[in-house]
Protein backbone atom coordinates (compact mmCIF):
# COMPACT_ATOMS: atom_id res chain seq x y z
CA UNK A 1 0.00 0.00 0.00
CA UNK A 2 1.33 3.39 -0.75
CA UNK A 3 0.24 6.65 1.66
CA UNK A 4 1.10 10.11 0.50
CA UNK A 5 0.64 12.63 2.64
CA UNK A 6 -1.41 16.17 1.88
CA UNK A 7 -2.26 19.34 3.71
CA UNK A 8 -5.97 20.46 3.40
CA UNK A 9 -6.89 23.33 4.98
CA UNK A 10 -6.68 22.26 8.62
CA UNK A 11 -6.45 18.50 8.20
CA UNK A 12 -3.52 16.55 7.00
CA UNK A 13 -5.20 14.01 4.34
CA UNK A 14 -3.55 10.63 4.46
CA UNK A 15 -4.15 9.36 0.41
CA UNK A 16 -4.42 5.53 0.34
CA UNK A 17 -3.31 3.89 -2.92
CA UNK A 18 -3.79 -0.19 -3.36
CA UNK A 19 -5.07 -3.13 -0.46
CA UNK A 20 -5.75 -3.03 2.63
CA UNK A 21 -5.64 -6.34 3.26
CA UNK A 22 -4.73 -9.09 5.50
CA UNK A 23 -1.48 -9.03 3.42
CA UNK A 24 -0.21 -5.41 3.61
CA UNK A 25 1.86 -3.71 5.62
CA UNK A 26 0.26 -0.98 7.21
CA UNK A 27 3.11 0.24 9.45
CA UNK A 28 3.47 3.43 7.54
CA UNK A 29 -0.16 4.45 8.07
CA UNK A 30 0.16 3.81 11.12
CA UNK A 31 3.32 6.05 11.55
CA UNK A 32 2.11 8.93 9.60
CA UNK A 33 -1.17 9.35 11.00
CA UNK A 34 0.42 9.24 14.79
CA UNK A 35 3.46 11.33 13.37
CA UNK A 36 0.27 13.85 11.90
CA UNK A 37 -1.68 13.84 15.43
CA UNK A 38 1.41 14.28 17.38
CA UNK A 39 2.49 17.40 15.47
CA UNK A 40 -0.91 18.92 16.63
CA UNK A 41 -2.47 18.30 13.37
CA UNK A 42 -5.84 17.37 14.83
CA UNK A 43 -7.73 16.63 11.80
CA UNK A 44 -6.46 13.52 9.75
CA UNK A 45 -8.34 12.18 6.48
CA UNK A 46 -7.76 8.99 4.96
CA UNK A 47 -8.76 9.29 1.28
CA UNK A 48 -9.86 6.17 0.10
CA UNK A 49 -10.47 7.04 -3.21
CA UNK A 50 -7.37 4.80 -4.68
CA UNK A 51 -8.19 1.49 -2.24
CA UNK A 52 -8.83 -1.36 -4.54
CA UNK A 53 -10.02 -3.52 -1.86
CA UNK A 54 -10.20 -3.90 1.73
CA UNK A 55 -11.22 -6.65 3.84
CA UNK A 56 -11.91 -7.23 7.26
CA UNK A 57 -8.17 -6.92 8.75
CA UNK A 58 -8.23 -3.39 6.67
CA UNK A 59 -11.43 -2.56 8.54
CA UNK A 60 -9.91 -3.35 12.01
CA UNK A 61 -6.58 -1.43 10.81
CA UNK A 62 -8.97 1.84 10.57
CA UNK A 63 -9.97 0.91 13.52
CA UNK A 64 -6.48 1.18 14.79
CA UNK A 65 -5.64 4.00 13.38
CA UNK A 66 -8.79 5.88 14.67
CA UNK A 67 -8.00 4.69 17.75
CA UNK A 68 -4.12 6.49 17.77
CA UNK A 69 -4.99 9.71 16.53
CA UNK A 70 -7.74 9.89 19.35
CA UNK A 71 -5.01 8.99 21.92
CA UNK A 72 -3.27 12.34 20.59
CA UNK A 73 -6.41 14.32 20.58
CA UNK A 74 -6.83 14.26 16.76
CA UNK A 75 -10.21 12.81 14.82
CA UNK A 76 -10.05 10.93 12.24
CA UNK A 77 -12.36 11.09 9.05
CA UNK A 78 -12.69 9.00 5.90
CA UNK A 79 -13.78 10.36 2.25
CA UNK A 80 -14.18 9.03 -1.14
CA UNK A 81 -15.24 5.55 -0.37
CA UNK A 82 -16.35 3.50 -2.76
CA UNK A 83 -20.04 1.61 -2.32
CA UNK A 84 -18.40 -1.48 -1.15
CA UNK A 85 -16.37 0.26 1.11
CA UNK A 86 -19.49 2.22 2.82
CA UNK A 87 -21.43 -0.87 2.82
CA UNK A 88 -18.46 -3.08 4.50
CA UNK A 89 -18.58 -0.36 7.51
CA UNK A 90 -22.66 -0.51 7.80
CA UNK A 91 -22.54 -4.26 8.09
CA UNK A 92 -20.06 -3.94 10.48
CA UNK A 93 -21.60 -1.09 12.27
CA UNK A 94 -19.15 1.25 12.00
CA UNK A 95 -20.65 4.51 9.70
CA UNK A 96 -21.21 5.63 13.02
CA UNK A 97 -18.21 5.51 14.20
CA UNK A 98 -16.28 7.04 11.53
CA UNK A 99 -16.48 10.36 10.18
CA UNK A 100 -17.64 9.63 6.49
CA UNK A 101 -17.49 12.27 3.69
CA UNK A 102 -18.23 12.18 0.06
CA UNK A 103 -15.42 15.03 -0.86
CA UNK A 104 -12.32 16.61 0.61
CA UNK A 105 -14.48 19.75 0.04
CA UNK A 106 -16.73 18.54 2.67
CA UNK A 107 -14.39 17.40 5.73
CA UNK A 108 -12.50 21.16 4.77
CA UNK A 109 -16.32 22.66 5.76
CA UNK A 110 -17.23 20.72 8.39
CA UNK A 111 -13.60 21.04 10.21
CA UNK A 112 -14.24 24.96 9.86
CA UNK A 113 -18.19 24.17 11.26
CA UNK A 114 -16.89 21.88 14.10
CA UNK A 115 -14.31 24.62 15.34
CA UNK A 116 -16.79 27.26 14.52
CA UNK A 117 -19.34 25.70 17.33
CA UNK A 118 -20.58 25.95 20.65
CA UNK A 119 -18.54 23.82 22.89
CA UNK A 120 -21.69 22.34 24.13
CA UNK A 121 -22.62 21.68 20.28
CA UNK A 122 -23.98 18.03 20.27
CA UNK A 123 -24.09 17.56 16.04
CA UNK A 124 -20.27 17.93 16.19
CA UNK A 125 -17.25 15.44 16.62
CA UNK A 126 -15.78 18.36 19.60
CA UNK A 127 -16.73 15.18 22.12
CA UNK A 128 -19.19 17.85 23.86
CA UNK A 129 -22.92 16.62 24.85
Amino acid sequence: MEVRVERLGPAVVLDLEGRLTIDEDTGRLHELARSSARSGSGDIVLDLGGVRQIDCSGIGQLMSVRDEVRAWGGSLALVNLAQRQRRLLQLFGLLAVFRVFESRAQVVAAAVGRRAAPADCPFCACGAA
